[in-house]
Order: C-alpha cells, then sequence, then structure tokens
C-alpha cells in the first residue's frame, strides 16, 4: 500500500506542471457534446515545429489523472517520449458507450456511435488542434478495455499501442484478437494486466488470454502482460500504466547499464548499434530527436574497453552531425587519431574544438591538456 500511495503522489504532484485543458467536443454522431480533457507536454508551446505522440484515455473522468501525471513524469527523465494526452470523460455514459450485441459481440446502436465518434470526430479534433505524430496508444479498464479491441479489428487501425488493465474480455474477443495479432502487417503494441485479487471472472479469462496470445509468433506484434501479486482491479492501476508505458517504449529511453553490458559490448560496430538506436525510435515512434550525450559516451565507453579504435572516427563524424556545438566531434577524433599513431592530427583535433560546449568529462581543459602533453612529447 506505501508504494501505491508513493506513485499515485508522484503522478498528481508532477500533473501540475503540465498543460490541462477542457474541451468540448461537437459531436454530429452523438448529436451533442462530449468534454474531453487536454494534456499538452510543458515546453508544448517552445517547441513549435515538434509533433508529439497521442495518448488517448477511456474513461478520462478517473483514469485520466493518472495517467497524464505518469506521461508527465517519465518523459521529464526521458524513460518515454513526451505525449498529448487525451481524456475522454464518459460519466453517466459509459453503459451505453461500450454497447455491443450479445450474440454477434461488436458494437452496436449507441456503441457503434461511439466508436465512430472516436475514430472520426475526436480523432480529427486532436489532428487539426495540436501538433500530433502517427503514433497512437488507447489506454482503458475492463468493460472499456474490450471494447478498445475493436479498433484493431479494422483495417490500418487507428492505434498503435493498447494498454488494457484488466481487460473485461467477450468470450469471442481473445479469438479475434488473435487472428488479427498473428496477421497483423502493422507493429502492434498490446498490453494487458490482471492482479492476484482481480475480480475472478476477468482473471481467469485474462490468464487464458494470455496463454494464447504469448504463443503467438509474429515480429510486428509487440506483447506484455503483468499479473500484480497482492493488488485488485483498482489498486493494480498504477502499476500496471507504470509498466505498460515503460514496456511499449522502451526503446526510446537513454542506453541503460543493462543495455550497454547486454547489447551495446555485444555489438560488432558500436556506432552503428548507435544510428540503429534511433532509426528504430523513428520508424516505430515516428519521432526525429537528436541523440542524447549520455549514448554517446556509452559507445565512448565501449571504443575505449574493446580497443576499436577505427570507431572513433565514425563516432566523431556522427557527433558532428547529431551534437556539432559540442567538444564531442573534435575530442573524438583526436581520440582516432592518437591510437593510429598520428599525434600531429591528434594535437590539431583537440586544439580545434577548443571553445565549445563542455560534455562531461570531456571539457576544454582537457582537450588542452591532451593537445599541449602531444606537443611536449613530440617536440611540435
Amino acid at each position: 500500500m506505501k508504494k501505491l500511495l508513493f506513485l499515485l503522489a508522484v503522478l498528481f504532484s508532477y500533473q501540475s506542471y503540465a498543460q490541462i485543458e477542457y474541451v468540448e467536443v461537437d459531436s454530429k454522431i452523438l448529436n451533442g457534446t462530449r468534454q474531453i480533457k487536454v494534456q499538452l507536454p510543458r515546453n508544448y508551446e517552445k517547441n513549435e515545429d515538434k509533433s508529439y505522440p497521442v495518448i488517448v484515455v477511456f474513461d478520462g473522468d478517473y483514469l485520466f489523472e493518472p495517467v497524464a501525471g505518469l506521461v508527465d513524469y517519465f518523459s521529464y527523465w526521458e524513460y518515454i517520449p513526451e505525449a498529448i494526452v487525451i481524456g475522454v470523460n464518459q460519466v453517466g455514459f459509459r453503459n451505453d458507450d461500450g454497447l455491443i450485441d450479445s450474440d454477434v459481440q461488436y458494437p452496436i446502436d449507441s456503441g457503434a456511435q461511439f466508436y465512430d465518434f472516436i475514430n472520426l470526430e475526436v480523432m480529427k479534433f486532436v489532428d487539426e488542434n495540436y501538433r500530433t505524430s502517427p503514433f497512437v496508444v488507447i489506454t482503458a479498464q475492463d468493460y472499456m478495455a474490450n471494447f478498445a479491441s475493436f479498433f484493431l479489428m479494422k483495417d490500418n487501425p487507428l492505434f498503435r499501442g493498447y494498454v488494457n488493465i484488466s481487460p473485461d474480455y467477450t468470450s469471442k474477443t481473445t479469438d479475434r484478437l488473435k487472428e488479427v495479432f498473428s496477421s497483423t502487417k502493422q507493429k502492434t503494441w498490446y498490453y494487458i494486466s490482471t492482479a492476484e485479487d482481480d475480480i475472478k471472472e476477468l482473471r481467469k479469462t485474462i490468464r487464458a488470454s494470455n496463454a494464447t496470445f504469448q504463443a503467438i509468433d509474429n515480429n510486428n506484434f509487440y506483447y506484455y502482460y503483468d499479473d500484480f501479486k497482492d493488488q485488485d482491479h483498482f489498486t493494480q492501476v498504477g502499476f500496471a500504466l507504470s509498466s505498460a508505458f515503460q514496456k511499449i517504449f522502451s526503446l526510446y529511453k537513454p542506453i541503460s547499464e543493462d543495455e550497454y553490458l547486454t547489447k551495446v559490448l555485444k555489438a560488432d560496430d558500436f556506432v552503428e548499434y548507435l544510428i540503429e538506436k534511433y532509426d528504430d525510435i523513428a520508424e516505430l515512434y515516428a519521432l526525429d530527436i537528436k541523440m542524447r550525450t549520455s549514448d554517446f559516451f556509452y559507445i565512448n565507453d565501449a571504443i575505449e574497453k574493446n580497443e576499436k579504435w577505427e570507431q572513433f572516427k565514425d563516432l566523431s563524424d556522427l557527433a558532428e552531425d547529431q551534437l556539432p556545438e559540442t567538444l564531442f566531434s573534435s575530442y573524438f577524433l583526436g581520440r582516432y587519431y592518437e591510437e593510429i599513431g598520428k599525434p600531429k592530427k591528434a594535437m590539431r583535433s583537440y586544439n580545434s574544438g577548443y571553445g565549445l560546449e563542455e560534455v562531461g568529462f570531456i571539457t576544454n581543459d582537457l582537450v588542452i591538456q591532451k593537445a599541449e602533453k602531444i606537443k611536449e612529447i613530440f617536440g611540435y
């Protein structure tokens, strides 16, 4: 319980820094208006050329705040990208919004209208009024999590990621999803959770569905599952959201010590590993971001550790392209020339960087000291 209270305190405290708007969306489909909550990233107004992934939240009247707080917190530490969070308030409408036919088990009447409202009006409003990227995630719990699955059963699904907390699957949902996941050609991220003290009927169905989904072999299907100990239908929410977003955006975060040890050091070409990491971020999440300075340091360490000196030249070229304002490029080029036995070129490289932005241990004093040492040894 203490862990849960701490997590919720963190989420709600961070939410206060982001921009939250309450918007009435006119709907011809629903013949009325619906309120949505919109949280924009902290620096949305300053970054006028930047587009953001979108995270849509069903049951926004109670689920929006935990999602919005977590997104703000994790994006602050670069565990996930900054994102626009959209909460769809459903107070008084929830049962009608999720209405499905009991036999064919597809949305009908008010449920079909709500489906079209999200697909044709809410997302149209969001795309027209905010700077969005194509990567969209839907988050829902129990009854509405089952409803969210219907968006997967159309060609070119609206959502790329699905966070389903204790989904209340109908009898046909799992088999239909199995068919979709087995054949999808669009990369799809799908997360479900249950808990030790979850509603018994739901837990039984979710565990059976998990066994089905785990057996699917499709490189375009990214599947994640959690079964939380000592939690119930409601207390699992904070843990599930934290786990789901970290897993869905696992590639996005900076290189960690674990990634360095298990992946970077095992790569044949460390610089190429870094390039491919950011190419994958761009392809999977539709994001174009600058490479982080911490990632350059990990690649530097890998080159030093394995004495693959020729890769310093490639790292220098990459740094010149990505972070030309820093000392990275001249320092890496100096290390390259030092190790291949060209001290005069190394000295010139170190000197050429003087005055540029310092990064970590790579300071102006360091590059001058290295240049002066070469001059002293070789008498240049």
